[in-house]
């Protein structure tokens, strides 16, 4: 049996790969924003008064986005229906992606380093739909879902994908 790297069967043993370096992209993502913000990584001088407000400018404004695209992925739809809007007539619209989280990664740089602001700053960007880790989380879903669909063409319903 020979080797065909265009067979998708061949696959089925490496399914981990990209879910691993992507596990791993964002754990390294994370531990630099928790070292610039803590100090353990060399950044800018975050003492100085105007700094420190274009920094929590920068954290204002990527609470804001972030706010924005939140209520766009989960709230505007079920307010439109309690509201008595028609399903067939709904339109999405998306958010404003990425913005928000160079924001926050501006913010994080100039203001300075406290617990409350790590926490603050985290949870804008868990909150963010259009940043980073939803960005990740939507790669790894449509991910399954393309390896799902090739298994069933491939081998049938596989366990796991319903």
């Amino acid at each position: 049996m020979t080797y065909d790297p265009h067979d998708q069967r061949n696959l089925k043993g490496k399914d981990w790969i990209p879910f691993t370096l992507l596990a791993a992209v964002m754990i390294a993502a994370v531990a630099a924003i928790f070292g610039i913000h803590l100090g353990w990584i060399p950044a800018i001088n975050r003492s100085e008064g105007f700094l420190k407000t274009i920094g929590w400018s920068a954290v204002g404004l990527g609470a804001v986005i972030g706010g924005l695209n939140f209520y766009l992925s989960f709230l505007r739809y079920p307010i439109y229906r309690l509201r008595g809007g028609q399903k067939k007539s709904y339109q999405f619209v998306s958010g404003v992606p990425g913005i928000g989280s160079l924001a926050l990664f501006v913010g994080a740089l100039l203001v300075p380093p406290s617990l409350p602001a790590l926490v603050l700053l985290c949870g804008i960007a868990l909150i963010d739909t259009g940043g980073l880790p939803w960005f990740f989380l939507a790669l790894g879903v449509d991910a399954k879902k393309q390896r799902c669909t090739r298994r069933r063409d491939l081998d049938g319903e596989p366990p796991g994908c319903r």
